[in-house]
This record gives C-alpha cells, sequence and structure tokens, in this order.
C-alpha cells in the first residue's frame, strides 16, 4: 500500500448502536468497511483490504476460530479490541493488541484510535523503509555475483570487476544492476 493512501479501517460490530458510536470516533477522511460478524470479515482480512481493525466483541460469532489468529499473525495490522467486560486481555496486549472496555469514555476511544491510527503510519513507513533497504541489498548481492563472475570467466581482480561494472554502468547510461544482470546472464548460460 502506498505510504500516502489513505488509511481503510474494518470496523467489526453486531450491534448498530456501539457501532455508530465508534464510526463517530474515526477522521472524517477514513472510509471504513463495516462487518457484523466475524465470519462476514474474513474475506475483507483475506484480501487484506484493512490496516486497522476494531473489533467490538467479535469471539462469540466466530464459530471456527479463525478471527482472533488471523489478526494476531497479520503484523500489519493494527487492532483495537473493544470488550463487553473490563477484564484485562494480558495475552492480547503481550501482542500489540489495544484492548479498552465498551464503557470506556469516548473521550480515551478517540484518543485510542488516533494512537492506533499514527502506529499504523509509522508502520507503514518503517514498511517502506524495509522495502528499500530489501532492495539495495539484492542490488549488492547480484552487483557481487556478477563481480564473482568476472573474476571466475575473466580473470580479474576484484578490484577490476568492480571497475568495469562501474564503468559498464557510467558508459551505457545504465545502473550497476541492469549491468550486473547483463553479466550475470552472459556467463551463467
Amino acid at each position: 500500500m502506498k505510504q500516502d493512501a489513505v488509511l481503510r479501517p474494518l470496523v467489526i460490530c453486531l450491534d448498530e448502536n456501539t457501532a455508530k458510536r465508534v464510526l463517530a470516533l474515526l477522521p472524517e477522511e477514513i472510509s471504513p468497511i463495516c462487518c457484523k460478524t466475524a465470519p462476514e470479515s474474513m474475506p475483507v482480512l483475506e484480501r487484506g483490504d484493512a490496516e486497522l481493525v476494531i473489533a467490538v466483541e467479535p469471539f462469540a460469532q466466530d464459530v471456527d476460530g479463525r478471527l482472533l489468529p488471523t489478526l494476531l499473525k497479520e503484523e500489519r495490522i493494527c487492532l483495537l479490541l473493544l470488550t463487553e467486560n473490563e477484564a484485562p486481555r494480558p495475552m492480547l496486549t503481550e501482542q500489540g493488541v489495544l484492548v479498552l472496555p465498551c464503557s470506556a469514555p469516548d473521550f480515551l476511544m478517540q484518543q485510542a484510535v488516533q494512537l492506533l491510527i499514527a502506529t499504523r503510519r509509522k508502520l507503514r513507513k518503517l514498511e517502506s523503509r524495509a522495502a528499500m533497504l530489501e532492495a539495495h541489498v539484492e542490488e549488492v548481492r547480484l552487483i557481487n555475483r556478477a563481480k564473482l563472475l568476472l573474476v571466475q570467466q575473466l580473470k580479474m581482480t576484484e578490484a577490476e570487476a568492480h571497475r568495469y561494472i562501474e564503468k559498464q554502468a557510467m558508459d551505457t547510461c545504465r545502473k550497476r544492476r541492469a549491468v550486473a544482470e547483463n553479466i550475470i546472464r552472459t556467463y551463467e548460460t
């Protein structure tokens, strides 16, 4: 998902009045996906359409028990669970789930929703950075593989192979990655 894309929360709530209360907490620019039951929400989660989930005790309708494991395994989802009772849920909070009772005041729920949104936006930035770093590492691996082939096939030193790739990239106005891929295609086939 794009860095500047609007967040799409999934609201899972059977009770209409509670759902209206939860939806009123969301900023105007956010357009939620609403589901009444756990089974109804599973296709949304499986498609990856939601990054934020606000669930109001959805587990009673979760007959096959898939909802909670799905929510907990998906690292990109930020989850706010609103519970009917005020009993603490340490197993969930240890896994990063924000748990509040439904009876919590609106200002507290508003703060929780804002925290969830801010957390998801920070996660997006980290995901973007991780993707850039992975791409860089992959490029370095390709270049190193190409240098190794030049050393093995053309008996160059590593420094000569490095200079060769750099010069080819500059002379042909291509990226080093493209030059390395061409070398790999040439000598590995």
